[in-house]
């Protein structure tokens, strides 16, 4: 049996990395390699949408990779689809959509493990700029979209599609299968036929007794918006919430959750007037979107409806709940300066000055949460520490046994 791929009907434009790289071995020890990253990423946030054996998450690499466009508006010729979407009005064949089909909302970008069969859906960040170059395709071009600075597992992985061959992501040691698959917004699930040839690979044809059918959980968190539908809705409600505000003197203060993953918080921490600032910036722009720095750290703050979202740490695999909150300028102000005053007791006393993993001084980041460790007493910002801690490592400046718990505890 011979599995049918499908190829985009655009290439990708300038900006990518245009390649062609010859065909290359299933690596063996590479899956196993990520599969036991991503178990340890698992562990520490169980829903976390990248976990690299379970359907529904994303993986770098690890084996045989083929990525083809999948979805109506990259099918070519006659070709049929052998991929089919699941959403709560019921499932929907992608084979059954046109181009100017209403119901087509959304874009998925998934591969297939080539060692177990699991389908991962890549990261909302991933797909995003995979579907940025997509919609710069030229037919007679590959590229090649670079991954790096996506963080974890992904450091050093490309996706290839264009030209006269499949789409593929690759590593230093192997490829998988990736898809690119219009849905509806209200997507929840797509199914995928399958097929083993030395390495899992995705059919665009099923084949009775050949092939198996695989399916992957989505949702808004890694859907790329295209136009119209629920987004467009909730563009409505995040614009009328603004225009509210603004005509009743109000102004914002964006708070990030105590509490790590999504659970619903008892208490939030402020973020800075240049944190803040620019989250706010986005929010009025209509932006799905937007990257902040904090210390060492680069979250990117993904707005959903009209007062708040979250916060995802991609290189640590974290994420937690963000609000929007309407006050007047004054009580802005007042709470601004209760945050900082707080750093400032927490830093009295210590001549250290800055924190020693940013080299950033702590009056420069008045609102930034500053952790006094218990027994030698060094200073620095929670958010630099984190991975620190997360490891269980030493003081980075006397190397002195630390109890994070208890010390980012009280924070």
């Amino acid at each position: 049996a011979v599995a049918l791929s499908l190829f985009p009907r655009q290439s990708m434009g300038a900006g990518a990395l245009c390649a062609r790289i010859p065909d290359e071995e299933v690596d063996a020890q590479e899956t196993p390699r990520l599969q036991e990253s991503n178990a340890a990423a698992q562990m520490e946030n169980p829903d976390s949408s990248w976990n690299a054996v379970s359907p529904g998450s994303a993986v770098a690499d690890g084996g045989s990779h083929h990525e083809s466009a999948v979805g109506v508006a990259a099918v070519a010729g006659s070709s049929t689809v052998g991929t089919s979407v699941s959403s709560s009005a019921g499932r929907r064949s992608a084979r059954a959509a046109t181009a100017d089909s209403p119901d087509i909302r959304g874009v998925v970008w998934f591969s297939v493990d080539p060692r177990v069969g699991a389908l991962n859906v890549y990261p909302l960040a991933i797909a995003e700029r995979l579907e940025a170059e997509h919609a710069r395709l030229d037919p007679d071009v590959r590229v090649a979209v670079s991954l790096i600075g996506c963080g974890g597992v992904f450091e050093g992985a490309s996706v290839e599609f264009g030209g006269d061959e499949p789409p593929l992501q690759r590593t230093a040691r192997g490829k998988r299968d990736v898809r690119r698959v219009e849905v509806p917004a209200d997507a929840s699930r797509v199914d995928v036929n399958v097929i083993h040839s030395r390495a899992w690979r995705i059919t665009d044809e099923a084949l009775p007794g050949i092939t198996e059918e695989r399916s992957v959980e989505v949702s808004r968190d890694n859907i790329v918006s295209v136009a119209g539908g629920d987004d467009d809705a909730h563009d409505d409600e995040r614009s009328e919430t603004v225009k509210a505000g603004d005509a009743a003197g109000l102004v914002s203060l964006w708070e990030w959750s105590k509490l790590a993953d999504l659970e619903a918080p008892a208490s939030w921490g402020l973020y800075g007037e240049e944190q803040g600032g620019l989250i706010e910036n986005a929010f009025r722009e209509g932006k799905r979107s937007v990257e902040v720095n904090v210390g060492i750290r680069t979250y990117e703050v993904i707005f959903d409806g009209s007062d708040g979202g979250k916060q995802v740490d991609h290189t640590l695999h974290k994420r937690r709940l963000v609000r929007r909150r309407l006050v007047a300028p004054d009580q802005r102000d007042a709470e601004l300066r209760a945050a900082a005053e707080a750093v400032a007791e927490t830093c009295a006393g210590n001549t250290q000055g800055e924190c020693a993993v940013c080299c950033t001084e702590f009056a420069e980041t008045p609102t930034l949460p500053v952790v006094r460790l218990p027994t030698c007493g060094h200073l620095f910002h929670c958010a630099c520490v984190q991975e620190i801690a997360d490891k269980g490592n030493p003081c980075p400046l006397c190397r002195g046994a630390v109890d994070w718990k208890k010390a980012l505890g009280a924070q």
